[in-house]
C-alpha cells in the first residue's frame, strides 16, 4: 500500500494509476514467459550439467553462442536420428573435476561457427564420439586434453564417420598440456587443414593415437607433429591409412620428448608428401609386418645432430 500511494502520487487520476500498473506488469510477466520460450534448448549458453544427459534429434541452432557439456559437474550429450547442432565455442568436461561426454550418430550432424574452438578435455575429463556415420566439423582451433589436468578421450569409428577441422589457419591439437587417447576405425576418417599436434607442451603432454582398419584414415593438409613436445606414440595398424604433407617427429627441445609412428600389417600405410624429418631429438619409425612408408625426402637427424 506504501508503495501503492506513493506512486499515486506522481498520476492525476486512479483510472490513470491502475492503467499504468497494468501495463507495467503486463510488459514484465511478457519479457519472462518470452525468455523462457525461446531460450529453452536454444539457450544463449547452453550447460548440460549436474548428472544430466540429453538425448538431441531435431534441429539446435545455437548460433555463435558456447555449449558446455561437464561445466563443473558431468554432462552427457548424445545427437541421434539426424539431429543438426550449431554452436559456438564448445568444451566437454571444462574445469577441474568435470566429465563431459559427447556422441554424435547415425545421420546426426554437430557444426561449429566460423573461428569458434572445440575442447575435448579442457581442464576436466571430455570424451567426443563421432560413430556410425555421424559427422562432427569445426572451423576454429580444436583442442583435446588441453590443460595439464585436462584428460580426452576422442573415437571416430564407422563408414561415413568424419571429424573435419577445415580451416587452413587453425591447428589441431591432439593433446596441448594433458592427456589423450585417440581411435579412428572402421571407416571412420580424420581432417585437418592444417597442422596435427600429436603433443604440443613439454613435459605435460602425452597421446595415444590407434588407425585400424582398412578405410580409416588421417589426412592432415600440412605438418604432422609427432610430438612438437612430450610423448607420443601413433600407429596404424591393420589396413589403416594417414595422409600428410610433412612429418616432424620430435620437434621440440625438451628432454624428455619421445616420439613413436609405427606402422604394422599388411595394407597399413603413410603418405608423405613432402618430408619425414627426425628433428631436436631421438624418435622412432618402425614399419613391419607389411606395413608401408612412402617419402618423398627423410632427413635423419634433421637439427643439432640428433639421430632417428
Amino acid at each position: 500500500m506504501a508503495l501503492y500511494s506513493a506512486l499515486r502520487t506522481f498520476l492525476p487520476s486512479e483510472k490513470q494509476f491502475s492503467r499504468k500498473v497494468f501495463l507495467c506488469l503486463s510488459t514484465l510477466i511478457l519479457v519472462v514467459f518470452s525468455h523462457t520460450r525461446v531460450y529453452a534448448g536454444f539457450t544463449d549458453t547452453r550447460i548440460v550439467d549436474g548428472g544430466s544427459s540429453e538425448t538431441i534429434s531435431t534441429t539446435v541452432n545455437h548460433g555463435t553462442n558456447a555449449v558446455y557439456v561437464g561445466q563443473s559437474g558431468v554432462g552427457a550429450v548424445t545427437l541421434t536420428n539426424g539431429a543438426v547442432v550449431t554452436t559456438g565455442h564448445s568444451y566437454f568436461g571444462h574445469n577441474n573435476g568435470a566429465s563431459g561426454n559427447v556422441v554424435v550418430e547415425g545421420t546426426a550432424t554437430w557444426t561449429m561457427s566460423s573461428n569458434y574452438s572445440l575442447y575435448v578435455g579442457n581442464s576436466g575429463s571430455g570424451s567426443l564420439v563421432v560413430r556410425d556415420g555421424g559427422v562432427f566439423t569445426s572451423s576454429g582451433h580444436v583442442y583435446m586434453g588441453h590443460a595439464t589436468t585436462g584428460v580426452g578421450y576422442f573415437e571416430v569409428s564407422g563408414s561415413g564417420s568424419t571429424f573435419t577441422s577445415n580451416r587452413t589457419d587453425r591447428d589441431l591439437y591432439l593433446s596441448n598440456d594433458g592427456v589423450l587417447t585417440m581411435l579412428v576405425s572402421d571407416g571412420g576418417y580424420v581432417y585437418s587443414g592444417k597442422h596435427i599436434r600429436f603433443g604440443d607442451r613439454a613435459d605435460f603432454a602425452s597421446v595415444n593415437v590407434v588407425v585400424d582398419g582398412v578405410g580409416s584414415e588421417i589426412e592432415a593438409r600440412d605438418v604432422a607433429y609427432i610430438p612438437i613436445n612430450g610423448k607420443s606414440s601413433v600407429v596404424i595398424q591393420n589396413g589403416g591409412h594417414m595422409d600428410v604433407d610433412d612429418i616432424h617427429m620430435a620437434n621440440g627441445t625438451d628432454a624428455d620428448d619421445d616420439g613413436w609412428l609405427t606402422i604394422t600389417g599388411t595394407g597399413s600405410s603413410v603418405d608423405v608428401q613432402n618430408y619425414l624429418r627426425f628433428r631436436h631429438k631421438d624418435s622412432w619409425v618402425l614399419v613391419e609386418d607389411g606395413g608401408y612408408l612412402d617419402a618423398r625426402l627423410i632427413w635423419m637427424g634433421d637439427v643439432n645432430g640428433q639421430t632417428g
